[in-house]
């Protein structure tokens, strides 16, 4: 289930109108403040935020991360993203497509292959060594530079920005082992359908047999992935939606069970504070006592 509480903003709703709104690549010092965008929201486009100087707060599916410089923020399609402040910040934003990237690289799981993008359980914020910084600030600097160009290169900006990205899993991968593709692809997989099925099915079960695995197997690979079983990642995901229910909408909380396919709301109730520590209630107060 996907409840339509937020705008989901394309890439052409943060740029004046240029090229096909699938790629865009710009300075922070040389941008406008998007005064019409509208916080939470969420984004049909992936970005890599990469600051040179100053300081951001940026808050992801309710989490807060400070962004310090010689930094990178990953944000993919679909997560809740709220500016929380800036001061000064200096760097690069790269906004992106799935479409672009496959249109010069068809095999879709060599998207999927990226570990640290679409995985919710990813941290999307990385500090880089002083030597990768510098690594990366070539590589986007090569692309800011053909981009720019008067008649920039497609492909070229394609393959610019495959090297880009396998250059930032190196990062993600130096300091802790990374799946094999294979289970990556698999488990990203899983997540696309449970996002797309989460209303109607919560067992493991049922995402294992349209994936053609085992549930036994769903689990272990899930948690190779992410740390956890698929049924846990199932109930996180659940309780996320749940939260944007209860923080941005006046449902009840039985109604916000039963739009998230629970029939007792008792038991909606306990599984939320099972994963947050708070009741649905409580936490609904605590969303308003900050807004």
């Amino acid at each position: 289930m996907e409840p339509k509480l937020f705008p989901t903003y394309h890439i052409h709703d943060f740029l004046k109108p240029r090229d096909r709104g699938d790629f865009d690549i710009s300075r922070y010092e040389e941008m406008d403040d998007p005064e019409h965008l509208v916080f939470p929201h969420k984004h049909a486009f992936y970005e890599v935020m990469f600051i040179t100087d100053g300081y951001s707060r940026q808050k992801i599916d309710y989490v807060d991360y400070h962004i310090k410089p010689n930094s990178l923020f990953l944000i993919s399609p679909g997560q809740l993203h709220q500016w929380q402040e800036t001061e000064d910040i200096a760097g690069f934003s790269l906004l992106f497509t799935e479409a672009f990237f496959l249109h010069y690289q068809p095999d879709k799981n060599k998207l999927f292959e990226l570990s640290y993008l679409d995985d919710v359980h990813s941290n999307p914020y990385l500090h880089l060594t002083g030597e990768e910084a510098g690594e990366v600030q070539l590589l986007l600097q090569l692309l800011h530079t053909e981009y720019h160009r008067y008649e920039p290169s497609r492909a070229m900006l394609a393959s610019l920005l495959n090297v880009f990205l396998l250059t930032v899993q190196r990062y993600v991968s130096r300091n802790k082992s990374t799946p094999a593709p294979a289970q990556i692809v698999l488990y990203k997989r899983f997540y696309t359908l449970l996002a797309a099925e989460l209303g109607n099915h919560h067992t493991v079960s049922y995402y294992a047999d349209r994936l053609h695995v085992t549930p036994d197997h769903l689990n272990k690979l899930v948690k190779a992935v992410t740390g956890i079983p698929a049924s846990a990642v199932i109930r996180q995901r659940l309780v996320l939606e749940a939260k944007q229910l209860l923080s941005f909408t006046d449902t009840s909380i039985a109604e916000v069970a039963s739009a998230l396919g629970w029939d007792d709301p008792a038991y909606f109730a306990r599984v939320f504070k099972q994963e947050t520590k708070v009741t649905p209630l409580h936490f609904r107060r605590q969303m308003q006592d900050l807004s």
